[in-house]
């Protein structure tokens, strides 16, 4: 079975049960009779005897290797993701057409937030949040405030979770999709499932995130390392300071 891709299609393996999807990065002259894989010294005819030596080769890389390095690699035009993932070195895989099937077009007009936090470091009853959203590099909204529930706890994933959700209700509709890069190591870990949620306030406060994701196309959470975030964190800490003075 042939399918027609374009750069930056998702695509599926038809020959394995596991749920990673992979990127369409590249679309060689080469058929498969044709194409050698180098590593392999074979062309992808003779590591895939089933297909026809006439097919189309297509090169993908795996959405969830991609995803980690470059984390909004879905709001790139198709040439520059092409460029990124050449000075990236990722590893690139080579399928017959028929191995693969089309699931939907994976770049789209998307933004990234920005997010980081304090709360107070004794009885933890209130804190700060302070975010940006940008668009192509350039910041096309921030903000920054205090959150306080009249005495019940807030702790940081409370506060960057309230960071979040302020900044997905201000994001227009007609942005698909959306990147939250935070160096909050637990909201980074709750948000991809890797962690149970214990306080009853974040879960709440997880499954509005989690609903307003929902609606959009694409969204990836990414830990950025401390100093990336640190601008915001300062801020964080100003406000923070400004409201207990």
């Amino acid at each position: 079975m042939s399918i027609t891709v374009s750069i930056g299609d998702r695509v599926g393996d038809s020959n394995i049960s596991e749920e990673d999807t992979a990127i369409v990065i590249g679309l060689p002259d080469e058929n498969a009779g044709e194409y050698v894989i180098e590593s392999e010294g074979k062309t992808v005819k003779q590591l895939n005897e089933s297909c026809s030596a006439s097919e189309d080769v297509i090169l993908v890389v795996f959405e969830s290797t991609l995803s980690s390095v470059i984390p909004n690699w879905a709001f790139y035009r198709e040439e520059e993701l092409q460029n990124s993932i050449d000075r990236q070195r990722f590893d690139i895989y080579a399928y017959p057409e028929s191995r693969l099937f089309y699931i939907n077009h994976g770049l789209m007009d998307g933004v990234t937030i920005n997010v980081s936090g304090v709360s107070e470091p004794l009885e933890q009853q209130s804190g700060a949040y302070a975010y940006d959203i940008k668009k192509n590099g350039s910041t096309i909204h921030s903000d920054a405030s205090i959150v306080d529930y009249g005495g019940s706890h807030v702790g940081k994933t409370s506060v960057i979770y309230e960071g979040i959700i302020s900044a997905l209700k201000w994001i227009p509709n007609e942005y698909e999709g959306v990147v939250i890069r935070t160096d909050s190591s637990d909201v980074t870990q709750e948000l991809t499932d890797q962690k149970e949620i214990y306080s009853e306030g974040d879960k709440m406060l997880h499954y509005e995130v989690k609903k307003l994701l929902e609606e959009r196309g694409y969204s990836n959470i990414h830990l950025d390392p401390d100093y990336e975030q640190e601008e915001l964190r300062e801020k964080s800490k100003r406000i923070f300071k400004k409201e207990l003075a």
